[in-house]
């Protein structure tokens, strides 16, 4: 399956994302997922990358042009698409994509799993969405999420396909379903 992966490309502050970051890796790469993400070597981005491929795993990189030129990009993809847009990066990692999992990260994180969750509910493509709710991080949109519903905003049946787990333990058990 291709799994795409949103999360920062710093190392944020709480060690403990670092840590279920290179556990995801090596899962994603022990089972054969594909890694499908930004394509950068930074960060998170390139722990997570790093620990698929160290564990036999393929990973798909959609880096920005002007990143590349840089060497901020994962020299081992598989696959790499450099792209002029942010938007052609979406849709790109969109498409390519079966199911989505946002770690901790900045506001880039936020707005593509959001603009994931809106695609998903319009297209009606219902391919799962898990926000890994590392130390919390995600409580607050777990609540706006659940506000959205109660005031209607938001039906219980698409928020159904939306995850909020605490560690990769967890998500490995809501991912078998699928």
């Amino acid at each position: 399956m291709n799994i795409a992966v949103y999360l920062g490309s710093s190392f944020g502050t709480d060690p403990r994302i670092k840590i279920e970051t290179q556990r995801l890796g090596e899962w994603m790469g022990k089972k054969h997922h594909k890694l499908v993400y930004g394509g950068g070597k930074e960060g998170l981005m390139g722990i997570l990358a790093s620990s698929v491929v160290e564990n036999s795993g393929e990973v798909i990189g959609v880096e920005l042009k002007m990143f590349c030129n840089d060497g901020h990009a994962f020299d081992h993809c598989s696959e790499f698409h450099a792209v002029d847009t942010f938007f052609e990066r979406k849709k790109i990692i969109m498409d390519l994509s079966d199911a989505f999992i946002a770690l901790p990260g900045g506001p880039g994180t936020l707005d593509e799993i959001s603009e994931i969750i809106c695609q998903d509910r319009f297209q009606s493509y219902h391919r799962p969405i898990f926000f890994l709710n590392i130390d919390g991080f995600y409580d607050d949109i777990k609540h706006q999420f659940e506000k959205m519903v109660a005031f209607g905003f938001f039906s219980s049946e698409e928020y159904e396909n939306i995850y909020f787990v605490d560690d990769v333990d967890e998500l490995i058990k809501e991912f078998k379903k699928y």
